[in-house]
């Protein structure tokens, strides 16, 4: 390992509490745009039930 850094102090040479800052990310990661189809979006959101109903239809047919 490297050599350690020394803890920042203030004015009065009291240490800093540790500071956390993020990294920025590229003008290109931000910038990033989802486009979807609508009649798609709306069959995966109401196929929720549709597998269900699907699920529990096929556990009554092997159960019985």
């Amino acid at each position: 390992m490297g050599p350690k850094s020394k803890p920042k102090k203030d004015a009065k040479g009291k240490v800093k509490p540790y500071e956390f800052k993020p990294k920025k990310k590229n003008q290109k990661e931000r910038e990033e745009l989802i486009s979807y189809d609508d009649a798609s979006r709306s069959d995966y959101l109401t196929g929720f039930r549709k597998r269900n109903l699907d699920r529990i239809k096929k556990a009554k047919e092997r159960d019985a």
